[in-house]
């Protein structure tokens, strides 16, 4: 089907042409391109009151020929609809109807997710996972549609190119390229999934979590809720992009794992306590080097905590955070077990007894200062 066999009339009532809009003559041919590719008007309809008829090209060229009714990928993966919903609602997606076309991909998606349910993990750890597939997923997504829009679609609307056209591109884009970047982040995930495997771990009492012993890092930004209020968009976010370059440059040149990024603050986990102290100071230092960037603020504590579905949970966590937020701007601030592991390694200054959100009585805590061989002989190591 084509454009011209709906008539404009018909593409008025539908609500996905303006035949007095500027762009009517160009509406039309993104129409009639994604009529050729297989779309019908409920589609129409529907990527109307979502996410735009772009979106619905995109979704046309990812889908396939074949796509698969929500339905049928339910009962060959076996589940019943309300196990089926629960797993696509954990997966991020918006509760399903009976005929929403999945791509093969994604059916079969569905069966092997199904599969470890009933054999490997259990059904609420399933489930748990796809949540974490579904953000990991997400982000990416976000990460890569943001790149194209900036650097390719907008210059090229810019530059006078008939939206259509564009469109049209990225979806060849896509068709092209998804494939490549799908074997990179394969690449990089089982990568990871050797690291987090050699790890140190044990169990927790009920045996329902792995505990580890970790150093754990917070890096916050000072001053970024002012800032965001005075820097334009683009200002704010090449301030955000430079500071998760120089984080994640750090992270990996001392071992560490980047946990998560929260805007303007970073955690971090590592093994080694003094790789954690390491990491602190060239962070705040390489924030200090530059002088378009404002100061940062480190907190490391170290002991158990709880690994779950990617993230790490409990009292360590907590009071690295804690240290962090209460720390000087262009300081590292650690807690006494840190302290104590990384032994004469770094200078340490006992700080005065400070209370902190959500701990009952206010923790010993230590300026982390300078790595051992840069110390002064009239200066002091260990306890303070």
């Amino acid at each position: 089907m084509d454009a011209t066999q709906l008539d404009r009339a018909e593409l008025e009532r539908l609500g996905v042409y303006e035949p007095d809009a500027p762009d009517a003559e160009d509406r039309l041919r993104l129409v009639a391109y994604l009529l050729d590719r297989g779309a019908s008007p409920d589609d129409l309809v529907r990527a109307r009151r979502s996410g735009g008829l772009g979106a619905l090209a995109l979704e046309l060229a990812l889908r396939g020929d074949e796509p698969v009714p929500f339905e049928r990928a339910r009962e060959s993966a076996g589940l019943d609809p309300e196990a089926a919903s629960a797993l696509w609602r954990a997966l991020g997606f918006p509760e399903p109807d009976a005929g929403l076309p999945l791509s093969p991909i994604e059916a079969e998606a569905m069966r092997t997710l199904a599969g470890a349910g009933g054999s490997l993990f259990g059904r609420p750890a399933t489930v748990g996972l796809a949540r974490v597939i579904g953000a990991g997923a997400a982000r990416l997504s976000d990460a890569i549609v943001e790149a194209v829009r900036v650097q390719v679609e907008v210059p090229r609307v810019r530059a006078g190119v008939e939206y259509s056209k564009v469109v049209a591109e990225y979806c060849e884009l896509a068709q092209t390229q998804l494939d490549a970047f799908v074997e990179i982040f394969e690449a990089a995930f089982r990568r990871h999934l050797v690291m987090v495997a050699s790890a140190g771990w044990s169990f927790d009492e009920e045996a329902s979590a792995a505990r580890h012993d970790l150093t754990v890092c917070f890096v916050d930004m000072e001053g970024y809720t002012a800032l965001s209020r005075t820097l334009s968009g683009r200002e704010l976010a090449e301030l955000v992009s430079r500071f998760e370059t120089i984080v994640t440059d750090v992270v990996s040149r001392h071992g560490a794992r980047l946990i998560k990024l929260i805007g303007d603050a970073a955690m971090i986990v590592c093994e080694d306590p003094r790789a954690g102290c390491a990491l602190a100071l060239e962070t705040v230092e390489r924030f200090d080097d530059d002088p378009d960037l404002p100061a940062v603020r480190a907190g490391l504590a170290n002991g158990p905590v709880m690994a779950l579905r990617g993230d790490y949970f409990g009292e360590v966590v907590n009071l690295a955070s804690r240290l962090a937020g209460a720390g000087q701007p262009s300081s590292a601030t650690v807690d006494d077990a840190v302290r104590r592991l990384a032994g004469d390694a770094f200078e340490f200054a006992a700080l005065p007894p400070t209370e902190l959100k959500g701990l009952a009585r206010p923790p010993a805590a230590y300026r982390l200062l300078a790595a051992g061989a840069e110390r002064g002989p009239e200066r002091t190591t260990g306890s303070p």
